[in-house]
C-alpha cells in the first residue's frame, strides 16, 4: 500500500494505491495551511479506506 502526497500547489492531494493501482484520493484547496491540514486529511483518508498506518509500505512525495 502506498501513500502519495502532493502539497506543491494550492490544490493539495493525497492518495492511496496498491502496487500503483489507485484506491482512494482526496484533493482540497489550501492557501497556506498545508501543514495544518495534511495530518487531518491523511487520517480522514486512512479512516475512509479502513486501512491502518502499518499497511503503508511506501510514501511518495511530490517535490515542487
Amino acid at each position: 500500500m502506498e501513500l502519495s502526497i502532493d502539497t506543491s500547489t494550492h490544490f493539495a492531494n493525497i492518495a492511496l494505491s496498491n502496487e500503483g493501482e489507485p484506491i482512494l484520493q482526496l484533493t482540497w484547496h489550501s492557501k497556506h495551511n498545508h501543514t495544518v491540514e495534511l495530518t487531518r486529511n491523511i487520517t480522514l483518508l486512512m479512516d475512509s479506506s479502513r486501512l491502518t498506518s502499518n499497511q503503508i509500505t511506501a510514501i511518495m512525495l511530490a517535490v515542487g
